[in-house]
């Protein structure tokens, strides 16, 4: 397995790091991979290490205001900030891998930011997957998304602490561990990154119906960061014939990383090999 690191340049002092991940001959697909809020891109060697013997290379950007990047920690301007950057991180890759199919696949907020982009980008793509999209806020403090109202006004650059429960990532205590232990790992949100998520959601549903990829679902039947009955939405409002959304029972937030992540990841890499086309299976 080849392990690549640089940094997508947007302007001065505006670095987004990637890493990526990829087999040693050609690979059959390029997943792009687009973690969730208050982490990183090097939280999924379960993916990666699932996929690429599969034949699948892995590519993975840190977002703006997380991980290696640029930005503020959990500040975003504007949701669209989020949608540029994947186009310019996609058009990176499209130049490193010509010719391959392409996936993309989101978990929580990257979950969203992979619908909503989807949603107005949706050409050339073989297939989009999302892990517990985050298309609610009911894990938040209703007071905190009172405060970020009003913060995202008078100081939207303002990071206060999100207060998510980190025991809810997954039952594996060593995953819990791991997180609270990550330097990379923070738990700040600024207002504005709160009110921009909570419109974006609320957009997102609304134009489910507009969908059009063939679209994979995953999400633990026991997370508490994010209902699964937000995921159940969005598929039944989804009107394509080529989707499936898989529950698992018992299951917490990072299905990736918890107890038993081997049927998940592993109907991840299924679904993905079904949908490449037949001249790469």
């Amino acid at each position: 397995m080849e392990h690549r690191t640089g940094s997508l340049i947007h302007g001065p002092n505006e670095e987004l790091f990637w890493q990526a991940w990829r087999p040693e001959s050609k690979p059959r697909g390029v997943v792009v991979l687009v973690h969730g809020y208050g982490e990183h891109s090097g939280r999924y060697p379960h993916v990666v290490e699932t996929l690429v013997p599969e034949g699948f290379s892995v590519w993975a950007a840190d977002n703006r205001g997380h991980g290696r990047s640029f930005g503020i920690r959990g500040h975003v301007d504007q949701w669209g900030d989020f949608r540029t950057d994947l186009r310019h991180f996609l058009s990176l890759v499209g130049e490193q891998e010509p010719g391959i199919p392409l996936f993309l696949f989101g978990h929580s907020m990257g979950g969203l930011i992979v619908l909503d982009y989807v949603l107005h980008h949706p050409q050339g793509l073989a297939g989009v997957a999302v892990s517990g999209p985050a298309l609610d806020q009911g894990a938040v403090n209703p007071l905190l998304i009172l405060a970020s109202r009003v913060l995202s006004r008078v100081a939207p650059r303002l990071a206060v602490k999100s207060g998510l429960d980190d025991e809810a990532v997954s039952r594996d205590p060593r995953v819990v561990a791991d997180y609270r232990n990550d330097p990379l790992v923070h738990g700040m949100a600024t207002g504005r990154l709160g009110t921009e998520m909570a419109r974006t959601m609320k957009w997102v549903l609304a134009h489910a119906p507009e969908f059009s990829p063939p679209l994979f679902i995953i999400h633990g039947g026991a997370d508490r960061l994010v209902a699964p009955e937000t995921s159940a939405e969005f598929y039944h409002r989804v009107t394509l014939t080529d989707k499936q959304r898989n529950e698992y029972l018992g299951y917490f937030h990072e299905t990736h990383n918890d107890t038993g992540w081997e049927k998940p990841v592993g109907d991840l890499a299924a679904w993905f090999s079904a949908h490449l086309p037949k001249a790469e299976k």
